[in-house]
């Protein structure tokens, strides 16, 4: 991988984290009176795309049951994925020649 691919990767990657952390902070503003709360949330929902692209290598949602299923675990594993994902972009922009 190069540079310039590289670079393109981590831009991608730190705007779909940034899109989805300010979509989920909108929505738990909207709808919730949380306060301070609904920002904590929005972080955490942040990875949710990066949990739902790794979930989507072992687990295809065909029915609204198998979505929802996904939407939840795509939270949790989310939260790890998301740092995954933007360190191991760090590392090949790092590396990349």
């Amino acid at each position: 991988m190069d540079k310039r691919e590289a670079r393109n990767q981590l831009i991608k990657d730190g705007i779909l984290a940034v899109v989805a952390w300010a979509l989920c902070g909108v929505l738990f503003a909207m709808l919730t009176p949380m306060g301070g709360y609904g920002f904590i949330i929005s972080i955490i929902c942040a990875g949710i795309p990066f949990g739902w692209r790794w979930l989507s290598k072992i687990i295809t949602a065909m029915s609204f049951f198998g979505i929802v299923i996904k939407i939840l675990l795509s939270v949790f594993i989310g939260w790890i994925a998301i740092f995954v994902v933007l360190i191991k972009d760090i590392i090949m922009l790092a590396t990349a020649e």
